[in-house]
């Protein structure tokens, strides 16, 4: 799992900056399978309460809450 995290209010050069080093930064790692831009703090939980929560507990065997 890779996130990267640009808030919509930081300042526009390091945003740009950031885009393209986090391309690069990507292709050097090997195994990632799941990547996020997040823009907020709400994105990334949005993201693992609707994405990874049901995964995780497939893999430990938890029924979801109805």
């Amino acid at each position: 799992m890779f996130v990267y995290w640009s808030p919509d209010d930081g300042p526009s050069r390091p945003k740009m900056i950031y885009a393209v080093t986090k391309e690069d930064f990507k292709k050097k790692l090997v195994g990632i399978a799941k990547d996020l831009q997040a823009n907020s703090l709400a994105d990334v939980n949005n993201f693992f309460r609707l994405r990874m929560l049901p995964f995780f507990n497939y893999l430990v065997g938890r029924k979801e809450r109805s």
